[in-house]
């Protein structure tokens, strides 16, 4: 039991640090926004385009073939960003959910009674997380496709290929199984205090 109590504390203490780290991002994130959309982005962008080099099915397109206007540019920065921000924030949150899992563990309480429940709401949040990402990658894939035709000199071809990845929903599973076996383990314990 000492030995659960003593990792649940240091697995709490390296979950907490990764928690802020996120939080920071977030804001960083949120900061750097604001101040582009206060100041304007053209101040980022030299004389108001960006030129950029690339390499498309193995032609190298020069700078001048692809100039991405200012626009183009805020709300390329603003997608990541929007992106980046709802990946750090479901960092953060899944991170709060595992640490409400190990705090009854850190007092030596694995089978107290809220750890089933935040096991299933793990569960659940997997799935959203993992219905969100499939999302943002489809759009994002739709979004550089149309980018790349658009900017391209003469015909280009684009494939963008769409791959459905449901791994998600085994580690959803997990969880939910993981929320009955501590369910279970919560009656015994309860029918175990009884006997006392």
């Amino acid at each position: 039991m000492e030995q659960l109590k003593k990792t649940a504390k240091g697995l709490d203490v390296v979950f907490k640090i990764i928690s802020g780290l996120a939080m920071a991002g977030i804001i960083v994130l949120a900061a750097v926004n604001a101040i582009g959309l206060i100041l304007g982005y053209d101040r980022i962008v030299d004389k108001g385009h960006l030129e950029i080099g690339a390499e498309l099915n193995g032609v190298i397109l020069s700078p001048e073939d692809l100039v991405v206007s200012v626009m183009d540019v805020m709300h390329a920065v603003l997608l990541i960003s929007a992106i980046a921000i709802v990946g750090l924030f479901s960092l953060w949150y899944g991170l709060r959910i595992v640490r409400r899992i190990l705090a009854p563990m850190k007092e030596g309480q694995p089978f107290s009674s809220e750890v089933s429940g935040n096991f299933r709401r793990l569960g659940w949040f997997v799935i959203a997380v993992g219905i969100l990402r499939m999302v943002f990658e489809g759009i994002g894939k739709d979004m550089v496709a149309k980018a790349l035709i658009d900017r391209g000199a003469g015909s280009v071809v684009v494939g963008i290929s769409h791959n459905i990845d449901l791994s998600f929903i085994i580690i959803a599973f997990v969880f939910f199984l993981c929320s009955y076996i501590f369910r279970y383990g919560e009656e015994l314990q309860k029918l175990s205090d009884e006997t006392v």
